[in-house]
């Protein structure tokens, strides 16, 4: 079925599909979040600022946490496009996007074009690649290069051409400078399994993967010299096996014990509205694993997800990894054992359940939360009702499970990405006090943050904003400077008073981690009494 918009003809799949990247594209402008999000973004901008690409810096102290690909790719787009939200974000919805093309042409290997496109649709729009559109963090970039080197290794194992296992090298590369050894892992996860699953077993043996270790070797390059000239060799061990592996054996300090079965209740939510369809392709699967086109979406799932399991520390993005394979494996349910065997009635039904509860929800929730709508949000209400009608009225899409479910997930993500982040935003103080601080044009080289402290502070100053934690600390600089602008809470507050230090407060913030929302925090009613107080002060110093 074709449509007709500006000019231009579009089936619906490109239509969706052009929906849902709009979708991504407005999230490229809410401001970016504490901590991860906000702490990466000022990393990139002082890695841009001080010419500084080997060794990473934070606040002017070394760093030693994540991988450098995000880091250079945030700058180099910063360095083009201007510092701001959308070149921070940019490289990481592109990675993506990549990651929906690898998963397309992967598929089309095993399955016909309609599976594929499926595929494409189930991933773009499951919740967890809503979320990482805009909360921009490493996993973007290891699950774009890990979909590209599975497309490609596989791809050569089918064909032998040489160029698909260059590619896929050095795809992995990529996912290793941006994820640290797990960059390798899951993609040898899927492809291992692809070669068990076709019991060639002398596939392991071609002397060609040997191309992969000066490739690999080649892109680490550049890394593991800055590693060793700012951390020595506990820098490269941090590297190859602490930040990974370490978190398995105990040798890393990171713990939060949450669990053998945290992922288990994560993906469900992070993977709607496909859920149910994916738990019940899922065991097909397994019942059926004799008969399988291709193991490698099995066995990719099933295997990362139980080396993240054991994992000592846990987040709830590290599972998103696993979405592109249940994508493939529901999107192969659907096609060939829900529509080919006109079982869809049901689950039709089921997803549209799912997805009036999920639309319906998020939009009352944004009400009551909010209690208002601005403009964008009524041009997407608006946007959305053209192309529902447009649905409703053709048979074929209307009586579609995928296309019904995906409509369902971009209205719903629109409204969040339009109205309720900005929104909730605007109880990050950390970011409101900068454009204040930028509207009134206080000196940014005259401004500490005391006792408290923000990266985005520094990422929308575009400067890496001082810290300090004492009054007394204080004193000494005002007397330098004789004139001070502090951002501080209300213990900052209390130790300048204990101190007697003058002050006059120019404004007042409310202050929420956003990134941690409770009910208390939803409720209009109770949300009050959680909010913290912060403060932007003016000192001077008295004669």
């Amino acid at each position: 079925m074709n449509f007709n918009f500006l000019g231009k003809e579009f089936n619906i799949f490109q239509l969706l599909l052009l929906s849902i990247i709009g979708i991504y594209c407005i999230g490229l402008l809410i401001h970016v979040m504490e901590v991860d999000a906000a702490q990466y973004a000022s990393i990139s901008l002082q890695m841009l600022e001080e010419n500084s690409f080997l060794q990473i810096k934070h606040r002017h102290f070394d760093y030693l946490d994540k991988p450098p690909l995000l880091f250079w790719l945030s700058a180099l787009s910063m360095g083009i496009f201007g510092v701001s939200d959308f070149a921070y974000k940019l490289p990481s919805v592109l990675a993506l996007l990549l990651s929906l093309f690898s998963i397309y042409k992967f598929s089309r290997l095993f399955y016909d074009k309609k599976t594929s496109e499926y595929a494409v649709l189930i991933l773009g729009t499951c919740q967890a690649f809503f979320i990482i559109s805009h909360d921009c963090r490493t996993d973007n970039l290891l699950i774009g290069f890990s979909c590209l080197a599975i497309w490609k290794l596989i791809s050569y194992l089918l064909y032998k051409k040489n160029i698909d296992l260059i590619i896929g090298f050095v795809a992995i590369g990529f996912a290793m400078l941006a994820k640290g050894p797990l960059g390798i892992v899951f993609p040898l996860f899927a492809v291992g399994s692809y070669i068990l699953g076709t019991r060639n077993i002398k596939l392991f043996f071609d002397w060609k993967w040997l191309i992969g270790i000066p490739i690999i070797a080649l892109l680490l390059f550049p890394m593991c010299v800055g590693l060793y000239q700012q951390h020595g060799t506990d820098g490269l061990k941090f590297y190859f096996w602490t930040q990974s592996f370490g978190r398995i054996t105990g040798d890393s300090e990171w713990t939060n014990d949450l669990g053998y079965f945290y992922f288990v209740h994560t993906f469900m939510w992070s993977f709607l509205p496909w859920i149910i369809l994916f738990i019940i392709a899922f065991i097909h699967q397994i019942k059926n694993i004799k008969n399988l086109k291709e193991y490698a979406s099995l066995g990719g799932f099933v295997f990362t997800f139980i080396a993240l399991s054991f994992s000592r520390f846990k987040l709830s993005h590290y599972i998103y990894i696993v979405a592109p394979f249940a994508a493939i494996m529901t999107a192969h349910y659907i096609r060939n054992f829900i529509e080919e065997k006109k079982h869809e009635t049901l689950f039709l039904n089921i997803q549209k359940i799912i997805s009036i509860i999920l639309v319906l929800g998020i939009a009352l929730i944004t009400v009551f939360v909010f209690f208002e709508f601005n403009f964008i949000t009524i041009l997407l209400l608006l946007f959305m009702g053209i192309l529902f009608f447009m649905i409703q009225n053709n048979k074929i899409v209307k009586n579609n499970m995928v296309y019904y479910s995906v409509i369902a997930m971009i209205f719903a993500n629109g409204i969040l990405n339009t109205f309720f982040y900005p929104q909730l935003l605007k109880y990050q103080a950390h970011s409101e006090v900068t454009f204040y601080i930028q509207e009134k044009n206080i000196p940014v080289e005259q401004l500490i943050a005391f006792r408290t402290y923000g990266h985005s502070l520094s990422f929308y100053l575009n400067t890496i904003v001082d810290y300090k934690a004492s009054s007394l600390e204080i004193k000494d600089k005002l007397q330098q400077q004789n004139e001070l602008w502090l951002y501080t809470n209300e213990e900052g507050l209390q130790d300048l008073n204990l101190h007697h230090v003058s002050y006059t407060i120019e404004k007042e913030l409310e202050h929420h981690d956003v990134t941690y929302m409770s009910l208390d925090f939803l409720n209009p009613k109770t949300r009050k009494n959680i909010l913290k107080k912060v403060y932007l002060i003016h000192l001077k110093k008295e004669i």
